[in-house]
This record gives structure tokens, C-alpha cells and sequence, in this order.
């Protein structure tokens, strides 16, 4: 053992004085801290939107890092697994039966009450959370998981890694939790179509302040009681109400980018992480490799994986393509219709009398101007040079996929957080909101005016997004990955320590120097009484002279 030390005491030495002879040779620092270890991701529902760019970031910490990574999910959700060959795809059931009914509920969302439409949701989660909270235990077990990776929409997965006190992460499209907000900002689920407060009025604040929570909570009281049995009845210590509350503790990871998100200050646990967007995708198929080619001012459709397009809907946006290619500001159309050819009206008669067959627009038909197709390979489409104009319902993912591929668009909303989407695009002029209760004309001069781009305005503005998109996608994943081993290697017990805000130490008073404020106010108000009584006095022995000088 002795020699041993010796012979490598003095390799040691004879390199050092080499490096101090020929500065050429360098000494390399390498990382001490890292070792192996097992991470989970977890998410039920929520398709691409939720999956794809957590995926991308397992991927780099098991082919990069050498670590262990496992996706953890639903039966309906294994295929997003498939393009991530690192990384352990493992189902735990079967496809939510809400995702069989989602249809009915999509259809009812834009015409009912937001609450309405969460109890919905929420109570469908709670049906489903047994079997995922008690798999999710058992597979953390199995697998000896370090580090669990939670969707915002997992509760099983928080709920189980709290019970084996393994520290988790959540993961978003949106920067949700209390300590990403501010007064002026709107970040939960009921406020989120009007993301600030700037233009509301002062009764519109008091309403989402005061008088919309105390509704939801009244709306939510049966479904809250459940939920505390239910949790209780599985041994889960300390039920919480609020999923946001058992984050308060764990860092927030969110695929976006300030111009996505407001910008204001975020707590400490809290990182902008994207837009991470796939940068590989299906090719073209041959059919619609020869439609771009032979066009050059396609407009494509599409409305992502949960959106339900209405008869209505379909009438209203396919007249103003229709419109829009008469006038020659557009020569082609790609719709992508996914199932849903019975929505679509048998014909369509414009505002210039012209008549079409839409069920014409279904065929296999090379010469046509209008393709219709049930699945459509959109990033490569988005990506083709002929393609002038994008009309989605304003998902993250697309919108996303859109400006990386510098087309504009039109945001068609329907819910959550497509509203809130359709403003900022056009707030930063890259493309238009379209309501769906806006008249025809009104609808036909908003897709048209997009399809012009008159004197390249979105065009320009688009460029600016495609930067921020493209900038920050080239840094995500390995942000992501760094932060997911920051959390690995620093924490203790669970906590990031480091990372914990002082304000949450402190009273409220101390914090924000309210106690100073009312010391300085005090100090104030003593003085301006004591001049006032001063004042009194003056006036007093004032009068009193005048009246002894007229007598």
C-alpha cells in the first residue's frame, strides 16, 4: 500500500513539475460530485403538451449524465415514450376513463362555468387516484427512486414521493404556483384569460379577488370533503386541498420563456426553462411533399390533441379560407381534422355566391387546392417554406412549433390557458385572436389580414419570437438537467435550503418593513397632532388678545 502511495505521489509530481516546464500541458478539473442515480417523471393525462419536453430532459440526464430515468404513465401515454430510447417507459394502467369521455366534456367547456368544467375534471382525477397513488408507491419502490419528477396534474405522484419522503419536482407549461405570481398577475386556473390585472376595472379586480374564489370554494365544498376522506382513508398525512400547497417546498420547472409568460419577479423556486420544443419530427409524406411544392401560400389547420371544433367553428374558419384563397392571398389549404369529418358541413357557399363541395376536399386528389387529412405531420409542415399561416387553438406546443418555424398565427381559443395565448399574440403582433362568437365578416377580415401581412408586420414580429424560441430551446434541456442534479446533490431532507426565501422566516410586517412604515406613520401622525394643538392654542390666546384689545 505504501508503495502504491509512493508510485503515485511521485506520477503526481513528476506531472506537476512537466506542467511547470511546458505550460502546454494542462490540468483538467473534473466533476467530484456526481454518482448514478434513479429519477421517475409521472404524468396521467394531458398528451405532448405535458410529456414531450420533460422527456427531452431524461433523455440527456440518462445518455449524458449516467443516470437512471423512467417515465412513469398511463397506457394512452406510452407512445410519447417511444422517441426517447433512454429512457424506461412503464405503464401502471389503463388510459383514464375520462379520456373516453372527453369529447362530451371538451364540447361543454366554452359554454359552462369554468368551476363547472373543474369539478368535472377533478373528480374524474379522484376517481383514478387509488390505483395511481398505490402504483406509484410501489413502482418508487421497486425502481428505488431518488428523484421523482411530477406534472402539475399528478397529484399521486407528489402525494406518493411526500409518503416515502423522496424530494420531487414539478413540472408545467405555466408558471402556476403562489410564489410565481404577484398582485398584478393573474396565474391560476380561473383568472388565467386575462393574464394582468392592467386593464381590468376596479370592479373586475374585487370580483377575481374576493368574490370568485369564495364562489369556487362554495362550488368545490362536496368534491374538497371527498377528496379529505379519500386521502385520509390511504393514510396520507395532512391532506391538503390545494395540490400548491405541497409544492411550497420543491422546485418549479416551466417550459416557458418571459414573453410567454409576464414578466415580473419569480421566487426562488421557480426557473423558465424553454420553450423546449422537438426539433425531430415525422417527414413529409409524399402526397403532401408534392401539395407544397406545387403551392406557395398554404395556410395550415390544426387543433392539437383535446380540442373538440363545433359545426360552427368549422363554417366559420373554413369560409374565411375560402374567402382569403379567392383573393389570392392564400393558393392552398392543409387541415388536419383528426376523426372528426362528420363535424364538417357537405357544402359551403362564400360571400361571392361560390358554392364548394367540402367532402370533395377528404379525397386523395393531386390537382386539389384544399386538402383535407386526418393526421398531418405539422412540424414539417410549419417548417416548409410554402407554408404563410398557421390557425391553431393557441396550445403551448404549437404556438411553440409555430414561432420556431417563423409562421404566424391565428389563435382560435377554446380553454385553459388558449384564451391568455390568443391576447399575447396579439399583444406582440405576431399573429391574431379570433373568437369564436365573432360574426363571419368579422372572422373573414381577421384570417385575411393574416394571410396578407401587409408590409411583412407579423412576419417582422414572428422573427423577434423565432429568436426567443430558438435562443432558449438550445439551452433548455440542459437547464432542465442541470436543475433536476442540483436538486439531486443539495438537497437536504427534501428542501433546497439554499434556495429558501428569507421572506418565509420573517412576519409579514418584518418582511415587507410594514412595522417601519408604521413607526415612520406614528412618528407622523404625533407630530401633526401635536402642530394642530399647537395651532389650536395659537388661535386661541389669538382671539383672546383681540377681545382684551376692543375692550
Amino acid at each position: 500500500m505504501k508503495l502504491a502511495n509512493t508510485i503515485v505521489l511521485s506520477s503526481w509530481l513528476l506531472a506537476s513539475i512537466a506542467a511547470a516546464v511546458d505550460p502546454s500541458v494542462l490540468f483538467e478539473v473534473k466533476d467530484g460530485f456526481r454518482e448514478p442515480k434513479n429519477i421517475a417523471f409521472m404524468v396521467m393525462s394531458g398528451g405532448a403538451s405535458h410529456t414531450n419536453w420533460v422527456l427531452a430532459f431524461m433523455e440527456e440526464l440518462s445518455a449524458n449524465r449516467g443516470h437512471k430515468t423512467y417515465f412513469f404513465t398511463r397506457d394512452d401515454h406510452v407512445k410519447f415514450g417511444h422517441r426517447f430510447p433512454s429512457v424506461e417507459t412503464v405503464s401502471i394502467g389503463p388510459q383514464y376513463a375520462f379520456g373516453k369521455k372527453k369529447i362530451e366534456v371538451v364540447k361543454k367547456m366554452r359554454n359552462r362555468q369554468m368551476v363547472e368544467s373543474f369539478i368535472d375534471m377533478f373528480s374524474s382525477f379522484n376517481e383514478e387516484f387509488t390505483s395511481d397513488y398505490t402504483s406509484i408507491l410501489h413502482t418508487l419502490k421497486s425502481k428505488k427512486i431518488d428523484l421523482s419528477v411530477c406534472d402539475h396534474f399528478c397529484t399521486p405522484c407528489v402525494e406518493a414521493s411526500v409518503k416515502l419522503k423522496i424530494p420531487f419536482i414539478v413540472t408545467s407549461g405555466m408558471a402556476l404556483s403562489p410564489d410565481a405570481g404577484a398582485p398584478y398577475i393573474n396565474n391560476n386556473m380561473l383568472t388565467m384569460s386575462e393574464p394582468t390585472t392592467l386593464n381590468m376595472s376596479l370592479w373586475q379586480r374585487f370580483y377575481i379577488t374576493f368574490l370568485q374564489p369564495a364562489h369556487f370554494i362554495y362550488k368545490l365544498r362536496h368534491f374538497a370533503k371527498q377528496q379529505y376522506a379519500l386521502f385520509t382513508s390511504l393514510g396520507i398525512e395532512d391532506p391538503v386541498n390545494v395540490p400548491e400547497d405541497r409544492w411550497k417546498d420543491s422546485l418549479k420547472i416551466v417550459n416557458a420563456a418571459f414573453g410567454f409568460e409576464v414578466a415580473r419577479p419569480l421566487g426562488p423556486l421557480v426557473e423558465l426553462v424553454g420553450p423546449i420544443t422537438t426539433m425531430k419530427a415525422p417527414a413529409l409524406t409524399l402526397d403532401l411533399a408534392q401539395f407544397m411544392k406545387s403551392h406557395s401560400k398554404v395556410a395550415y389547420v390544426a387543433f392539437g390533441q383535446h380540442v373538440v371544433v363545433s359545426p360552427r367553428d368549422i363554417e366559420l374558419l373554413l369560409t374565411g379560407l375560402l374567402e382569403a384563397y379567392e383573393a389570392k392571398e392564400l393558393d392552398g389549404v392543409i387541415w388536419a381534422t383528426r376523426g372528426l369529418e362528420d363535424e364538417f358541413p357537405n357544402t359551403l357557399t362564400t360571400a361571392s355566391n361560390t358554392t364548394y363541395d367540402i367532402q370533395s376536399f377528404f379525397q386523395d386528389n393531386n390537382n386539389k387546392d384544399v386538402n383535407f387529412i386526418n393526421w398531418a405531420p405539422q412540424i414539417a409542415i410549419l417548417n416548409h417554406p410554402s407554408t404563410s399561416m398557421f390557425i391553431t387553438h393557441g396550445g403551448a406546443g404549437s404556438l411553440y412549433e409555430s414561432l420556431n418555424a417563423g409562421v404566424p398565427v391565428v389563435v382560435f381559443p377554446f380553454f385553459g390557458d388558449q384564451p391568455a395565448a390568443a391576447k399575447n399574440a396579439e399583444k406582440n403582433g405576431f399573429g391574431k385572436r379570433l373568437e369564436y362568437t365573432e360574426p363571419q365578416e368579422r372572422a373573414t377580415e381577421i384570417i385575411r389580414t393574416v394571410a396578407r401581412d401587409q408590409g411583412n408586420h407579423f412576419r417582422e414580429n414572428v422573427k423577434r419570437f423565432q429568436a426567443l424560441v430558438q435562443l432558449n430551446n438550445k439551452i433548455g434541456v440542459t437547464k432542465a438537467a442541470t436543475l433536476l442534479e442540483e436538486v439531486l446533490f443539495t438537497h437536504q431532507d427534501g428542501q433546497l435550503l439554499h434556495r429558501r426565501d428569507v421572506k418565509r422566516d420573517m412576519s409579514f410586517f418584518k418582511a415587507y418593513n410594514l412595522d417601519l412604515y408604521a413607526i415612520v406613520l406614528a412618528v407622523f401622525v404625533a407630530i401633526a397632532l401635536r402642530l394642530t394643538r399647537l395651532a389650536r392654542k395659537a388661535v386661541g390666546h389669538y382671539r383672546v388678545n383681540q377681545k382684551l384689545k376692543t375692550h
